[in-house]
């Protein structure tokens, strides 16, 4: 029994905290059309990165929208990050193959316009379809790329190293490359330590306590969970918090209590319903049907499965029908 998960992605990585009257300042902005284009469009681009973690659909409207604005006044690295955002938004729903259109037409405008960081930002993203869809070599070759383009001097392009190194670790992790995978993680966990990123830390943490749990290490997680449940808690980061439990969740069942298992999948899904995020929907299902299957709860280890089938099988069906639409227009 073994979990890929991969919870951060660069596109995503942020230390600010959300707060409604930041959503709100930002789409009065939006909404005021006496400001100046340019000021309309980057608001909306932050109103829509910010609603990524939290409405992934409503973040998906406002990117479309702030796209078409920055077609039109000619601003393409504004363009392409919103078209990073509108990956974002699909791959945070399971749309893999919908996400992976959009970050490589990110990643062609940010290479058109010389923008190293957005490059690199994109081939991330891609790199995260990639681990999502289990192809670990494309993974690791994007993740790469995107290494070779970010300067290790600058603490913008630390903090997506960071990412970068944690993407890198999961995906060597889950080819049971698990030395080069703890080296990743720590270099991600030295590099968010560095910038004295809290959540930033405890993410990397969070990856690095599926590490040891996947490689049948629970006593090392101890200490880990102690301090990401306490630093995720505080900064009441939900997206951390939905997986941290998920992880939570799957340390009990490794350890053979599935009892105590069960509230933190419950929580899990609880927060992925909330966020309309599928594929943590699937993997609550799964680790709730295998911890009723160990207490030998028959009906609800059958209910749970049931779930799990649905959502699984929704998530391949769609991406199948995204991926045959692309074949067509390619």
């Amino acid at each position: 029994m073994k979990r890929n998960y991969l919870i951060i992605f660069i596109l995503f990585l942020s230390s600010f905290q959300l707060k409604s009257e930041r959503l709100d300042s930002l789409y009065k902005i939006w909404r005021d059309r006496s400001k100046a284009d340019t000021v309309r469009a980057v608001a909306v681009y932050y109103l829509s990165f910010d609603y990524l973690q939290i409405n992934p659909d409503t973040a998906e409207k406002l990117a479309k929208e702030g796209a078409e604005l920055a077609f039109k006044i000619n601003r393409p690295k504004l363009h392409a990050n919103f078209l990073n955002t509108l990956g974002g938004a699909n791959f945070y729903r399971g749309n893999y193959s919908k996400a992976l259109d959009y970050f490589y037409m990110a990643e062609k405008i940010f290479t058109s316009v010389n923008n190293k960081r957005g490059i690199a930002s994109a081939q991330t993203n891609i790199a995260s379809v990639f681990y999502a869809n289990k192809d670990y070599k494309k993974a690791i070759e994007y993740y790469e790329k995107a290494e070779k383009l970010l300067d290790k001097r600058s603490n913008e392009d630390l903090l997506k190293l960071a990412g970068v190194y944690l993407g890198m670790g999961a995906t060597y992790s889950s080819n049971n490359q698990y030395a080069k995978a703890n080296r990743c993680f720590r270099e991600a966990i030295a590099y968010r330590g560095a910038l004295k990123d809290s959540i930033g830390m405890a993410q990397a943490q969070a990856q690095l306590i599926i590490f040891y749990l996947n490689n049948n290490q629970p006593d090392s997680t101890n200490t880990l969970f102690k301090n990401t449940f306490r630093i995720l808690t505080k900064y009441n980061d939900v997206y951390g918090l939905m997986y941290i439990n998920l992880y939570k969740g799957f340390y009990y069942t490794k350890t053979k209590k599935p009892k105590e298992s069960i509230p933190y999948y419950q929580k899990a899904l609880s927060i992925a319903q909330q966020l309309n995020f599928s594929d943590p929907k699937k993997d609550a299902y799964l680790g709730l049907y295998e911890s009723y299957e160990l207490m030998n709860n028959t009906d609800s280890a059958l209910a749970m499965h049931i779930h799990y089938t649905k959502w699984k099988d929704s998530l391949q069906n769609e991406n199948s029908s995204n991926e045959i639409i692309r074949q067509q227009l390619n």
